[in-house]
């Protein structure tokens, strides 16, 4: 049997249709090769769907695209080129290296060294001068040579360098980031820790009172900063803000403004909504 071109894709694909299925209450492959036919015009059976499954068949670039686009991931992930599922997963990943880059500068340079990938705030105004003209200098150097990828490594204390290839620098970088992961989990592993109370992505209270005409109420809907947090249970990044129901926030409201007042409320409830909708979108803008 020939091999097949991406050697991950018929386990990744599987995991894919059962959580695709599963979230669009579909109970067959006829049913979801149905449904590839109703959105992208490809026609399959049940037969192609299996064979997708079991590597007997191998899709085309324009295939990899459309189960990628249907499933909501990304097609390298899809194909098993990298372990980043969502655009968003790749995001969180660059972040957390140049976390790790940080972290390993700030290292370096309390015990006297500095890099070529370093910025200028990372940068110890004592060393010498000379380092960083060096080092400047160097990289336009590898720059010329078509290597900036690989990193430079000085020693202050010593005034001597080392070139390292990128590869090499990043199981530097990672072998002490899983050293320091390490320790940290360590010291968490105690009787002492203590959980944290979930406190944000919250929406305040309603500010309601009178406005200068008396036919209308103006009200303030403040909303916490929306940010992004690690959901262990899911395994994702997910928004503070992503179970926010705008209908029931509405419907909460106009009980609150019929509270204060009980006359005309169908005036009110249109009227209502429709301010509602833009104070929620003025306030998740800022």
């Amino acid at each position: 049997m020939k091999k097949h071109p991406y050697e991950k894709f018929p386990q990744i694909f599987s995991e894919e249709l059962s959580i695709f299925k599963k979230k669009n209450n579909i109970k067959s492959d006829e049913k979801f090769a149905e449904k590839c036919f109703k959105t992208g015009g490809l026609e399959y059976d049940r037969w192609a769907i299996a064979n997708f499954r079991n590597g007997k068949r191998v899709p085309h670039d324009s295939e990899i695209v459309f189960f990628a686009d249907l499933f909501e991931i990304r097609a390298e992930y899809l194909k098993g080129e990298d372990k980043y599922r969502t655009d968003e997963d790749l995001y969180s990943a660059d972040i957390l290296n140049m976390q790790k880059e940080s972290l390993l500068h700030r290292l370096i340079v309390s015990l006297g060294f500095s890099d070529s990938i370093m910025e200028d705030e990372d940068f110890n105004s004592l060393f010498p001068s000379n380092t960083r003209l060096f080092i400047d200098k160097f990289k336009k150097h590898l720059s010329e040579e078509g290597r900036s990828d690989d990193v430079l490594i000085c020693d202050v204390n010593t005034n001597t360098f080392r070139l390292l290839p990128k590869e090499e620098y990043n199981i530097l970088l990672n072998e002490i980031y899983s050293f320091i992961n390490f320790k940290l989990h360590l010291i968490m592993d105690d009787p002492k820790v203590q959980e944290i109370p979930y406190v944000g992505g919250v929406k305040n209270k309603y500010d309601i009172h009178m406005g200068e005409n008396r036919d209308s109420y103006e009200f303030n809907i403040p909303f916490s900063p929306e940010f992004k947090y690690y959901n262990k249970k899911t395994g994702a990044y997910e928004s503070s803000s992503k179970d926010l129901n705008i209908d029931n926030t509405v419907i909460e409201v106009i009980e609150e403004l019929e509270k204060h007042n009980n006359a005309n409320k169908a005036f009110y409830k249109e009227k209502i909504a429709t301010n509602f909708q833009a104070a929620y979108n003025n306030a998740v803008q800022d």
